[in-house]
């Protein structure tokens, strides 16, 4: 949790200075550099996704039914 809570910081402060530069003229807008700055705030979105699913299995005593393949998907490997 503390790498969620660091990267949440880091990735503001980032966008904050991202949008002072595009306004103050130091940095050009083009599409790269808004569609890096989506791609990182989609990355923080699906992390805390799967953070908030991992805390209410734990909440509801439901850890042993969590997993991230299917059951089919786990008899494939095995």
């Amino acid at each position: 949790m503390p790498w969620l809570i660091l990267n949440t910081i880091m990735l503001g402060l980032d966008f904050f200075f991202w949008v002072l530069e595009v306004l103050t003229g130091r940095l050009t807008l083009n599409l790269s550099s808004i569609l890096s700055m989506l791609l990182l705030l989609c990355t923080l979105a699906l992390v805390n996704c799967i953070k908030t699913v991992f805390e209410n299995a734990i909440k509801y005593n439901m850890v042993e039914t969590l997993s991230v393949l299917g059951p089919d998907l786990i008899s494939l490997f095995l």
